[in-house]
């Protein structure tokens, strides 16, 4: 008699445990939506300021660094590759090139920065195909076709509008400034 008893204790147990095994298999409505990661919206135009920082110039090339600033109120996805074209005195683009792929979130206030690097127009024979009339360059943000006006903050040294030149390049963008 003893082990009919712990026969149906011993079901009864094993009833109960795939009973709940199957009740935590079921999936609910809510489970769904447990782990998924909130999507962020891509950073626009009206989003962001974009300006040069600075001049250096070294070895045939003029340095300067792009500071791109979420001016948002909600986070966005910096996603893709951003174009940079250089403007001459009359706003025609005179040449453009594209960052790296660049993939992070930029939180309200969040700048980020991308070093950009010219050609000193003083090596080329024909200075004049160089000569932009001021440091001025169209920022694209990645997906963008509406640019956001980028130039120098401080007075611009007066030679850097001499040696903007078509043909240089932009650098990946980093949360770190060059």
């Amino acid at each position: 008699m003893a082990s009919y008893t712990l026969r149906v204790i011993a079901l009864t147990i094993l009833g109960g445990c795939a009973v709940l095994l199957a009740g935590c298999s079921k999936k609910t409505a809510d489970d769904t939506n447990v782990n998924k990661v909130p999507t962020i919206a891509a950073c626009t135009t009206t989003g962001l300021t974009a300006s040069l920082n600075g001049i250096e110039g070294t070895a045939g090339t003029y340095y300067t660094t792009l500071t791109v600033t979420n001016i948002g109120t909600s986070s966005c996805a910096f996603n893709g590759s951003a174009k940079l074209a250089l403007l001459d005195a009359s706003g025609t683009e005179l040449g453009n090139v594209s960052s790296p792929s660049t993939d992070m979130a930029l939180t309200p206030g969040e700048p980020i920065y991308a070093s950009v690097a010219f050609p000193d127009a003083s090596n080329y024979a024909d200075t004049n195909a160089c000569k932009s009339g001021g440091v001025i360059v169209n920022f694209y943000a990645p997906g963008q076709t509406t640019p956001i006006q980028a130039y120098d903050t401080r007075k611009v040294r007066a030679d850097w509008a001499v040696h903007a030149c078509p043909g240089f390049a932009l650098n990946a963008f980093s949360t770190t400034k060059p």
